[in-house]
């Protein structure tokens, strides 16, 4: 029996102030938006698997919630002041929740190698960062060689204010548009 690849479309909305977010069963009410940008350089430390990288920066205040659209890594790198494109032997995943007891059962692999430098290309993704919450990108180097890189993160930052279940029936009975994420739960 062979096996079919199913293909999974994310639709990416984005949010208007006045409309609702239900986040893990949290509700929040968005009352502003803003573009999300954010870049971090990181070192990887030669022949390292696993190597924890966290975006420490990007990190919601207790008022936000960021919706990461797209993430992109520099498909170049610097030894020495030499920029070199990265070879064979360097891979990515994004880890989201960080840390234990959570875990995350949606990580993304994005592996690099010469085909695909030194055009930056984003990978797009749907990852909703909750407050006192960061994403790590976890790297594989293979190399017998420290290397560095950058990472870009875009989305929509949203500032919240959390509501009642009673405010979110009462806006659905009103039209308002409402958003439910229930994916980042540990079990």
């Amino acid at each position: 029996m062979s096996q079919l690849m199913t293909k999974i479309e994310v639709e990416h909305i984005r949010l208007e102030a006045g409309e609702i977010l239900i986040l893990d069963g949290v509700n929040y009410l968005i009352t502003s938006v803003e573009r999300l940008y954010y870049m971090e350089v990181f070192t990887m430390t030669a022949s390292r698997v696993g190597q924890p990288n966290v975006v420490n920066n990007l990190r919601p205040e207790d008022d936000e919630v960021y919706h990461v659209e797209h993430i992109g890594i520099a498909h170049e790198f610097l030894l020495n002041n030499v920029k070199f494109v990265f070879p064979e032997g360097t891979s990515f995943k994004v880890d989201y929740p960080r840390g234990d007891p959570r875990f995350t059962p949606h990580g993304l692999d994005i592996r690099l190698d010469e085909d695909l430098a030194p055009k930056f290309a984003p990978f797009r993704v749907d990852l909703w960062v909750k407050p006192a919450t960061e994403p790590a990108l976890i790297s594989d180097n293979m190399l017998a060689m420290p290397i560095q890189f950058a990472s870009w993160w875009f989305g929509w930052k949203y500032r919240t204010k959390v509501i009642t279940s009673a405010d979110v029936d009462a806006a659905r009975s009103q039209g308002v548009r409402i958003l439910e994420i229930e994916r980042y739960v540990s079990k």
